[in-house]
């Protein structure tokens, strides 16, 4: 039982660093609608928000 735990938190761990490299990737706009979609779902990463922030404020400073 103690290796079906680790097991699957190696699992969450895998599948969270790989989602995170693909929309990493993806443009500002695009991000902006996963986000959305994800969010109204139910199913949006921690991760992908902060990311979807911290372009966003880096759009705010260079307009600034």
């Amino acid at each position: 039982m103690n290796s079906l735990k680790k097991s699957l938190v190696a699992s969450l761990i895998f599948v969270s660093s790989v989602s995170a490299q693909s929309y990493q990737h993806m443009s500002t706009t695009e991000l902006e609608v996963e986000v959305e979609r994800q969010s109204i779902a139910g199913t949006l990463p921690f991760e992908m928000g902060l990311e979807l922030i911290k372009r966003w404020q880096k759009i705010m400073v260079r307009k600034s």
